[in-house]
């Protein structure tokens, strides 16, 4: 229950951030001579950037769609669920395991 708190406060956290950063997105960029402070001034996204923010976003809600499944889970089955990883060995791990050389150049 402790991780699905943590996991929770963790995507709040991301989904507010993305909100702070996508909040002044779509105004017109302003100079500061309206009188308005810095913080509360709007700015204009490139259009990459607005795609890459559109992206996280639509990953953020899956991971928030997981974290509730797993969430479920662990409420209807004692001492699972929640979010899982799972390490996979890469090539260098393996071959290192297997004794192979390795050449490191220009380091």
């Amino acid at each position: 229950a402790e991780r699905a708190g943590k996991w929770a406060r963790l995507l709040s956290l991301m989904r507010a951030g993305l909100g702070t950063a996508t909040a002044g997105a779509g105004g017109s960029s302003s100079a500061g001579g309206d009188g308005e402070p810095a913080a509360q001034r709007r700015c204009v996204l490139a259009p990459a950037l607005a795609h890459e923010w559109a992206l996280f976003a639509t990953e953020l809600a899956a991971a928030e769609a997981m974290a509730a499944r797993g969430a479920a889970d662990a409420a209807s089955v004692s001492g699972g669920g929640g979010m899982a990883f799972r390490f996979v060995e890469g090539a260098l791990v393996k071959a290192m395991a297997a004794g192979h050389w390795l050449l490191l150049d220009e380091l």
